[in-house]
This record gives C-alpha cells, structure tokens and sequence, in this order.
C-alpha cells in the first residue's frame, strides 16, 4: 500500500489549531458603499460548529489507494478585552472533537465527547480539547495581529500562519465589487535548505446584502509559475474558493463554506497523479438564553 509523506493526523493537528464578530443598514441600496467590520465586546463568547473532509486519490501506475480524513468540533473564541482601535485579545478554544481517517489501508476514529481513552495517534490532540490554546489580537477587519500559546510550550506561531477570522476589505466597498490580496509563502526545495518564495493572491467578491447579511465570494490562486511536482504538493491544499457571511449590524461570521478539488500529475518517477478534494464548512451557534430559548444575537 502507498503512503503519503505526510500524515493525515499531522494535517488534522495543523488545522485544528487554527482559530474565529460590519457596520451598515439592512439590505443594500443601489450605489451604497459598505464599511466591512467585525464587532468585538469584553467578555463576548462566540461559538461554532466546524467541519473538514479531505478525500485523496493517489494513484501511481496502476495501483490506486483513497485516504480520507473527518473531522467535525465545537470551538469558541472569548473576547478578553477590546483595544481602542476596535482590536481584540481573544482567547481561543476547542471544546470537543471527532475525526475519522484512513490511510495506508487503515482507519481509526476517536470522539472526545464518549469520555474513551484515545489510542497513542490522538491522545496529543486530547489532551488541549476543553482548554484556552491560544491568545490573539485580531483586529476588526479580522486580521491577527499576535499569536501565543497557552498551553506551556512558550510558543508563538507566525500571525501570518494563523487564521481566525475570513479578512474584510479595509475601504468601503460596494455589491459587485471585487478586490484582491497578496500573500507570500516559502516552498522547501527538494534535497536543498534553500527556499522558493510563491506568491499567492485572495480574490474578493461583494455579492450581495440580503436581510442584513452579507455573502462575500472568495478564491485562492496561485500567482508564482510553479511547474515541479514537489512543490506542486505543498500547495496543494492552498486554494480554497467559496463564500462565507457576514452580519451586519452584530459584525459577526455568520459561517462559510470553502472547497478545494486540485490534483498533482507526475509526483513520482513512474506514472502518477495525487488528486485533492476538500469542503470545509463553519456556522455560527446560537447563545442559550436563561429561559431556555435560544438567540443569535450575543
């Protein structure tokens, strides 16, 4: 059976770690420009069901093998205090999980929430389910600013690598309009130290404003030709496409739904071609009120 270089859990602990609040009126009016932002208060804790499919078609020569991941979890993001610029010092948190994968011919599952001991391959991800990982500063167009860990490994990620929030444009923008934002990364070169910088652009849409909600448009494409198969591979799960919504007057993510279907021609030095297939959906959770009645607004 084939495997893959990388490990699907190693992929899964990746994004689990990751991180998640527009100024406006009701629905648009024609030629109405929009102040894009999200909405941040002291001790506001907002809550949201996330989910992650990965499906994986590696074929070489004749022989085929279809490894896939799952992974659904409840996390949350406390807001501890609001600076005077409208950025946030939020706290961020996993509160439960379940994942599915196979890979080399095998699966394995674990749930947080049954109180089962997890076997050797999840208990790292066990043990930060249901404790604050990570603090960040976001600002209102939902970009992190700093980043540190809370769980005592004194670590601090790159503010780059961490995603909270879908970014909002930082001008007033208007339905229909489009915008775009650049990013670099660097590509580890085969059997060398040194590195490829590529650079990848976001492109923007302002769909439309609909019963106070916004739905924005969003694609990843990479910019840099890159024609080498291996570093083909690293960017392989860097191009989502999707939409994802915004509530105006609350200035909250309301949820979004990103897909990816890339694929590798040529990754080995026999005939072969990797194919990737991603959706990953997030919704907003409604807050339990004291009377046992449930609302969406926080």
């Amino acid at each position: 059976m084939m495997r893959c270089s990388t490990s699907l859990l190693t992929i899964i602990l990746f994004v689990l770690t990751l991180g998640l609040g527009v100024h406006s009126s009701a629905d648009a009016e024609e030629g109405q420009a929009y102040s894009l932002r999200y909405q941040f208060h002291p001790g506001q804790v907002i809550r949201y069901e996330e989910s992650l499919r990965d499906d994986y078609v590696i074929q070489v020569q004749e022989e085929v093998d279809e490894p896939f991941s799952f992974q659904a979890s409840g996390k949350s993001m406390k807001v501890i205090d609001v600076l005077e610029d409208g950025s946030a010092i939020a706290e961020l948190q996993i509160n439960w999980v379940t994942i599915k994968i196979r890979e080399n011919g095998e699966e394995e599952a674990f749930d947080s929430r049954t109180g089962e001991e997890p076997s050797v391959k999840f208990q790292a991800l066990a043990q930060i389910i249901g404790r604050p990982r990570m603090r960040v500063t976001i600002t209102p167009t939902g970009e992190v600013l700093e980043a540190e860990s809370l769980l005592g490994d004194g670590g601090k990620p790159d503010p780059s690598t961490v995603e909270v929030l879908r970014r909002l444009p930082e001008q007033p923008v208007r339905v229909g309009e489009t915008w775009k934002e650049d990013s670099f990364i660097e590509l580890s070169l085969p059997d060398s130290q040194l590195k490829k910088k590529v650079r990848l652009q976001d492109r923007f849409k302002f769909v439309s404003v609909e019963n106070g909600v916004a739905s924005l448009e969003l694609e990843t494409v990479v910019i840099t030709p890159v024609e080498s198969a291996e570093l083909q591979m690293q960017l392989l799960r860097r191009q989502p496409a999707g939409t994802y919504q915004i509530h105006l007057e609350r200035g909250e993510l309301i949820g979004f739904e990103l897909n990816q279907n890339n694929e590798v021609p040529g990754f080995t030095n026999r005939p072969s071609k990797l194919t990737f297939r991603q959706k990953h959906t997030q919704r907003i959770l409604p807050v339990q009120l004291s009377d046992g009645n449930e609302s969406t607004f926080r």
